[in-house]
């Protein structure tokens, strides 16, 4: 099953996935590394909910672990899922694109971008999938 084919509340992460590869194929990184990392909070905030709409990433990692909405594999901790896995493509649009440089400047790269956009489905993919077997 494909991104797009997920359920309609999904669609406007979708969008904004699809966003995210056109700025990566027109060479604007920045705006492609910002766009996923919209996409993914937004598949964050449709999971959790009305209430979660003004968390940050971080947060909502942290609550989505909390209400037991994933399953992990035995051995593999909650913590280490959010900091290792979870909070990947937020560190990189936090990081790297999003905030202010100051007097160093920042410039990104393409393969950094395309990580970024990849990480993005991958995580969306696994999030949709993996709540929506649960319901």
């Amino acid at each position: 099953k494909e991104l797009k084919d997920a359920c309609p509340l999904y669609q406007g992460a979708y969008d904004e996935l699809r966003k995210a590869i056109d700025f990566l194929g027109r060479g604007d990184y920045a705006e492609a590394v910002i766009n996923a990392e919209k996409s993914y909070e937004s598949v964050l905030k449709i999971i959790l909910g009305s209430e979660s709409e003004t968390e940050a990433a971080n947060g909502l990692t942290k609550r989505l672990l909390e209400v037991g909405k994933l399953s992990l594999p035995v051995g593999l901790k909650p913590e280490a899922l959010q900091s290792s896995v979870l909070m990947s493509l937020p560190i990189i649009r936090n990081k790297a694109a999003a905030h202010g440089s100051g007097a160093t400047g920042r410039e990104m790269s393409g393969p950094m971008a395309n990580l970024a956009v990849n990480l993005a489905c991958a995580l969306d993919t696994y999030l949709i999938q993996e709540t929506t077997d649960k319901e």
